[in-house]
């Protein structure tokens, strides 16, 4: 799990998910659609991505650890940068139920 504080983050990604294999355990959800999202908690973002299901598709922006080097990020549907922080990706969800649960950090997010 990602140290204390800092955005909410993907624990738990359903055998059904569309995002399995693009999404990872740990990823902390920064931004939906450019919207920033990584003071909110992960109710108020597991809300927003719901209110966009129907949507054709949705921009999840995660930041995911340099932690493990393994980056195989050879999936065409995802963008990357890499920052001190981590490596940011663009995942673009499709419309529907996404299969993935988001829980806060312990200590963080927005009071």
């Amino acid at each position: 799990f990602p140290p204390g504080g800092g955005a909410a983050y993907v624990s738990n990604i359903r055998e059904e998910s569309p995002l399995r294999g693009q999404l990872r355990l740990g990823d902390r959800v920064i931004a939906i659609d450019d919207e920033n999202v990584s003071k909110r908690k992960a109710m108020d973002i597991s809300l927003m991505l719901a209110r966009k299901s129907r949507q054709a598709e949705r921009k999840i922006t995660v930041l995911r650890s340099n932690a493990g080097g393994d980056d195989t990020s050879s999936d065409g549907n995802a963008s990357s940068s890499t920052s001190l922080e981590g490596i940011k990706i663009d995942i673009i969800a499709p419309k529907g139920k996404l299969g993935v649960v988001v829980d806060s950090p312990p200590g963080g997010g927005a009071a």
